[in-house]
């Protein structure tokens, strides 16, 4: 089993990397596995307004340091697809909501016998 510990460094830029920290609970290793990515995020225009989501793409770098090096290059080559599916994730999870929200609605002639004098 895994359990991780991210970290959020941000640069003047505004770039934000991520150094994770992946710890295997089966090995007697105590080093973790270090992963470094970058985040990016994504808004997504919904009936109710924009909605930001955030993502990660994972650096290929070896420090924290060489990932703000590399931040731009490696987020503009990897992360348009990756932006692109979350942003449908978003739009098919909120089109799901609307579809159950859509069934849930009753109305008068879907009521058996609906007598709308039932106070008498």
């Amino acid at each position: 089993m895994n359990h991780w510990n991210d970290t959020e460094y941000t640069d003047d830029r505004g770039a934000i990397v991520v150094e994770r920290k992946i710890f295997d609970t089966q090995s007697e290793d105590v080093h973790p596995e270090v992963k470094i990515f970058g985040k990016g995020m994504v808004k997504v225009a919904t009936p109710q307004g924009e909605f930001p989501q955030e993502f990660l793409v994972e650096l290929d770098v070896s420090s924290v340091a060489e990932g703000f090096d590399n931040f731009t290059e490696q987020m503009n080559e990897k992360a348009p697809p990756i932006a692109e599916a979350e942003a449908k994730k978003i739009q098919d999870y909120i089109k799901e909501q609307m579809r159950n929200q859509s069934q849930s609605i009753v109305t008068p002639d879907q009521i058996a016998h609906f007598d709308p004098n039932i106070r008498k």
